[in-house]
């Protein structure tokens, strides 16, 4: 692959037909190559940034490094390559971590750090969580795409200034392994004036845990919409919004006002059983830039019919709906029957029934243009 990156860079460079002078030769063999265009197939070997490539193996920088000595005198001097990557708080990955940081240099960097075995029924050795945190820490300054993966005693870690943060993602898992427990801790990150994205799963916050106002992306996983209107209210630049919510618990005859005049993506949706949730979430929303809405039919309440609450959303947000996907966690092939009236009452709109399944926790795809051509059913 690196040989077929080569061959194409070099194909790209050329401004104008080679043609070759008595004191002239192409290089024959990779290693012929100037250094800097070494660097630059090296760093179109990994991902683009800011994925993070594999910490070790194939499509890794460390994997460069076993080719050559001249190889790895490159990669080793290319602080780019090292950029991104994904930690556990292990004592095995101990060293990994500060060979990383010294190889980046100064560049801002993609990280993912997991202090808790998700895929393991045991904590790791723990011993080391708080060493390896504090050596993060120190380069918050660099922070560009963070995500953390930690225990609830960890998550006051990401206190602090973040300046170059564009995406934060934080998941909090209980010593049991079961999301959506009673939150216990909550972060601040200031002084982050290019933070635009956040996700957040199983994490107390408030309208300071971060600069809501200037996000432009928001994912909220196991949160009580009562308790987080306030920041929703503030949080008026937001372009997609996901909430998955445990509950309401919003009076039916109390109306809060929310208004977000730029959201184009909305879900809103459930980690638990539907039936324990019936409550029209939509009366508290005004959007008058609403695209797209993706709803758990249980969120349309029991007193109102789906297609008079729709209608009512689109009226005072005076909005162009253009898709509606109604989800259900039901053992039926049947749609919702939200479904077939919104169908009939708005026939300009696509309106598709799905099952959202594991997509339901998903940080990234929901904002994409192609999750929006999807059906489960």
């Amino acid at each position: 692959m690196v040989l077929r990156l080569a061959t194409e860079l070099s194909a790209s460079t050329r401004t104008k037909p080679l043609r070759l002078e008595e004191d002239q030769q192409i290089p024959l063999h990779l290693n012929d190559l100037p250094p800097e265009l070494m660097a630059e197939i090296f760093l179109r070997y990994l991902p683009p940034y800011p994925l993070r490539p594999p910490l070790t193996g194939r499509g890794s920088a460390i994997f460069l490094l076993g080719i050559s000595r001249k190889w790895r005198a490159i990669a080793l001097q290319s602080p780019l390559l090292w950029r991104a990557a994904m930690f556990r708080c292990v004592k095995t990955e101990e060293d990994a971590l500060r060979f990383w940081f010294e190889r980046s240099g100064n560049a801002l960097l993609s990280l993912q750090v997991n202090t808790r075995a998700l895929d393991n029924k045991e904590w790791h050795d723990t011993t080391h969580t708080d060493a390896l945190l504090a050596l993060i820490r120190a380069h918050r300054s660099r922070w560009q795409y963070m995500e953390f993966v930690v225990s609830l005693n960890d998550v006051d870690a990401i206190d602090g200034p973040a300046p170059n943060l564009i995406r934060l993602e934080v998941m909090s898992v209980s010593s049991s392994g079961f999301r959506y427990l009673t939150k216990t801790n909550t972060f601040r990150v200031h002084d982050a004036p290019l933070l635009r994205s956040l996700s957040m799963e199983n994490i107390d916050s408030t309208v300071d845990s971060v600069p809501f106002q200037d996000l432009s992306s928001l994912a909220l996983f196991g949160v009580v919409l009562d308790r987080y209107i306030p920041i929703l209210q503030t949080a008026a630049n937001l372009t997609h919004c996901k909430l998955i919510l445990t509950g309401a618990f919003i009076r039916q005859s109390e109306t809060r006002s929310v208004h977000l005049p730029l959201l184009e993506v909305f879900i809103i949706d459930t980690a638990f059983e539907y039936d324990m949730l019936q409550q029209d979430c939509l009366r508290h929303f005004t959007l008058p830039c609403l695209r797209k809405l993706e709803i758990t039919e249980c969120f349309f309440g029991i007193y109102t019919d789906s297609a008079i609450q729709l209608g009512e959303l689109i009226e005072r947000s005076g909005c162009t709906l253009q898709r509606l996907r109604v989800t259900s966690d039901r053992q039926t092939s049947e749609p919702p029957i939200a479904v077939a009236a919104c169908r009939i009452a708005f026939p300009g709109i696509i309106v598709q029934a799905h099952k959202p399944g594991s997509a339901a926790y998903d940080y990234h795809e929901w904002r994409m243009e192609e999750y929006w051509e999807k059906t489960w059913f």
